[in-house]
């Protein structure tokens, strides 16, 4: 333990108590009208972002809003908090809204949105990214971005915040005009810094290393599973693998070869219980309750690791992972409401008792 985290640590604790209890989201799944949703929020820690985004949205976009700039508030509290050591790795996991920015811009521009509709798409508080409390990048840079006429022009821009990894996808992107290859270069960008910063300093790191090597584990086994359920070579994936995981790449060349997904889940049996996520696929053929169901055991089996480790950058961490899972909640439930879906099919839904 590292006495000097004792502040932190007190700043985090203090914020906990804002989050909603499981018993209000699943209430919140059966409302359907984003209006009460709205005023059930408004009695919650999430009156401020209301109150201040109100006189410029309606909603949807409002809720969206709301609910970003909420998430938004407590990653600023997570950056200001640790001690000079852990900061560079805080401002590293935070740049993967600085990435997720610049995907939604390639998204936008792929789809020929205007700017005012693109802008819609970025983690914003008060007009300014995310990324600019945990990366390099400005506002100033994003609207650059949006303003751009081309994909390739970001590129060339993108390169002097350190993005060169980029550019080994970009002849096959002028070929193909294929966005995801650029996607799965920054995704490995992300996770190839953010490995090389979770150094053992303390002692008591090493749940938090495991954490994020089985993150990177759920990421292939995904892309194992896109590439069974759409019948892809393995020289079409070999791109979208990122190093790093606990399964090598011996093991997932093995996966690989198996026949299907059936084949690949059951492999996996001692790593993930996928029984109700396989029924749901051979129903609907749909893939992302596999994600989702990796997902939450890796948060039910670390996050209480992390909230007990009063005196570690694990305590900043729980509450990093508690927000996004409370932002992706919400989301979900204002997308379902939007669109007229079955509460219940809100399989992304992640609830933590």
């Amino acid at each position: 333990m590292d006495p000097t985290y004792a502040g932190a640590y007190g700043r985090i604790k203090a914020y906990t108590t804002d989050f909603l209890r499981p018993s209000f989201v699943e209430d919140l799944k059966h409302i359907d009208d984003l209006e009460e949703i709205t005023r059930q929020l408004y009695n919650t820690s999430y009156r401020e972002d209301i109150d201040a985004l109100s006189a410029l949205y309606k909603n949807p976009v409002l809720l969206e809003m709301a609910i970003n700039r909420h998430l938004i508030t407590k990653n600023k509290v997570a950056l200001f908090a640790p001690p000079p050591a852990s900061k560079d790795l805080i401002k590293a996991y935070l740049s993967k809204w600085d990435i997720q920015n610049i995907k939604s811009i390639m998204s936008s521009k792929y789809l020929g949105y205007t700017i005012k509709e693109s802008e819609a798409f970025l983690i914003s508080f008060r007009d300014v990214p995310m990324g600019i409390f945990g990366g390099t990048m400005s506002h100033e840079d994003f609207r650059i971005m949006l303003s751009m006429g081309s994909i390739e022009d970001m590129i060339n821009y993108l390169l002097k915040f350190g993005y060169q990894p980029i550019l080994q996808h970009l002849e096959i992107y002028r070929k193909t005009k294929d966005v995801s290859m650029l996607y799965s270069s920054l995704d490995a960008f992300y996770y190839s810094r953010l490995m090389s910063l979770l150094k053992f300093y303390n002692g008591d790191e090493g749940p938090l290393i495991r954490f994020f090597r089985e993150e990177i584990d759920s990421n292939n086994i995904m892309v194992l599973l896109k590439a069974k359920d759409l019948d892809v070579g393995v020289d079409r994936i070999s791109s979208f693998v990122i190093p790093g995981g606990t399964l090598s790449m011996d093991d997932l060349k093995e996966l690989f070869s198996l026949p299907t997904v059936e084949d690949v889940l059951a492999r996996l049996k001692d790593r993930y219980n996928f029984e109700e996520e396989l029924r749901v696929y051979n129903l609907e053929g749909t893939l992302g309750q596999f994600d989702t169901r990796m997902k939450k055991e890796r948060l039910e089996k670390y996050l209480p690791t992390f909230e007990s480790q009063s005196l570690s950058i694990g305590s900043i961490f729980s509450l990093l992972l508690r927000a996004e899972i409370e932002r992706e909640n919400l989301h979900s439930i204002v997308y379902a409401k939007t669109y007229k879906l079955d509460p219940e099919k809100l399989g992304n839904i992640i609830i933590l008792r």
